[in-house]
């Protein structure tokens, strides 16, 4: 019996701002009740990325909804876009809030499958974020300041990643 595997990506030409901007709609209604503010600064310049539509939803819903989650009392979620223009050639998501930070021990083990802080969380929602975004060749930082928010940016390429060769 084999494990199972993560689903393949299926890149295809993606709308990145369209995507977040779906995704902000998901999470609205919630926002709204939890007090939280939602800032949308989309680059309307932003170019069709090589992407999976299913899977970088999931990504960028997570990161909402854990922002949403870090904020009990209110607060200010902004999702962000933008091109940088460096060799690499990539493309920008940031998601900021306004929580209560992470706290500096936690943050190497944020990625962690199984990790969590949050009572009644299972630990794998980033888990799964983080290998996402590696499979579109891109990456996930991560900035904290505990009491202050936390600023998650997502870097994806502009030219389409190519998978490793797996061994059979």
């Amino acid at each position: 019996v084999r494990a199972s595997r993560p689903t393949a990506v299926n890149l295809e030409p993606l709308n990145l701002n369209a995507l977040l901007s779906h995704v902000v709609a998901l999470v609205d209604h919630e926002a709204r009740q939890h007090k939280v503010d939602l800032q949308v600064d989309l680059d309307s310049s932003l170019p069709p990325i090589p992407g999976d539509d299913t899977q970088l939803s999931q990504v960028f819903l997570n990161l909402l909804l854990n922002g949403l989650q870090a904020m009990p009392d209110g607060g200010t979620l902004i999702i962000s876009s933008g091109v940088r223009p460096d060799p690499s050639s990539s493309v920008f998501v940031r998601v900021s809030d306004t929580g209560h930070g992470i706290a500096p021990g936690h943050l190497s083990r944020l990625f962690d499958p199984y990790f969590t802080t949050r009572d009644g969380g299972i630990g794998l929602g980033l888990a799964i974020a983080y290998r996402i975004v590696r499979d579109h060749g891109g990456t996930i930082e991560v900035a904290s300041t505990q009491g202050a928010g936390t600023t998650m940016t997502v870097r994806l390429p502009l030219a389409p990643h190519r998978q490793p060769m797996e061994l059979a």
